[in-house]
């Protein structure tokens, strides 16, 4: 099954999360930061961050690994993610979680990266969840395990992932690790579509309730 499912699964991209409106009271590099004004906003995460506010390490990190408004550079990335990680923020435990799988800034370690996925996952951050379940779904640093894997795509898809949707509709359709249902492969599709109708994702999504015979 795991060549099919490379094929078929819609991998997740954590550097296209999409960034949510900040308030005045998440300081100024969160608002410079929702702006796009993201040279101020690593201004201010830095001095934030080393002050101990531990979101502001992890949105640092966000942008060392995107190279917004500093260099690129993944190495910088995973520290601060490590550090903000290790302060309890999910995000940035995802975020490590994705250099490890890929090897950037670090040596590859996709069994640690599971263990940060699953901590990000318990902490609610729902790409993270998503990025679990294909790993299970792949058998990749953890076990082969369908039933696992679609619980998480659903939930990271509940959660707000597009591309989640898409492997929860994927799970349904072909009754991988949970009982065929044409009826909820079309929900799920239907969502992708409706949380981010420009995505990679929605496109697949579309296909996939053609293929179904549904509007």
């Amino acid at each position: 099954m795991t060549g099919r499912i490379a094929a078929q699964l819609c991998a997740i991209a954590f550097a296209a999360l999409p960034v949510t409106a900040a308030l005045a009271s998440d300081g100024e590099g969160m608002l410079a930061f929702s702006k796009g004004d993201y040279a101020a906003s690593a201004i201010a995460f830095a001095s934030e961050c080393e002050q101990g506010v531990v979101k502001s390490c992890s949105y640092l990190g966000l942008q060392h690994e995107l190279g917004k408004g500093v260099p690129p550079d993944a190495g910088r990335a995973a520290q601060l993610y490590e550090q903000a990680c290790a302060g309890g923020d999910a995000m940035a435990c995802a975020g490590l979680g994705t250099l490890l799988e890929e090897g950037r800034g670090l040596a590859p370690d996709i069994e640690r990266a599971a263990v940060l996925y699953q901590k990000g996952c318990e902490g609610g951050f729902a790409f993270a969840c998503g990025a679990l379940g294909l790993l299970y779904g792949k058998g990749q640093g953890v076990p082969e395990d369908w039933t696992r894997a679609a619980a998480l795509f659903q939930r990271a898809c509940d959660g707000g992932i597009a591309s989640s949707c898409v492997n929860a509709a994927v799970s349904y359709e072909n009754g991988w690790g949970v009982p065929k249902s044409r009826a909820k492969a079309l929900t799920a599709y239907r969502r992708a579509v409706k949380l981010d109708p420009d995505s990679t994702a929605a496109a697949t999504a579309r296909a996939g309730i053609e293929d179904l015979g549904g509007k």
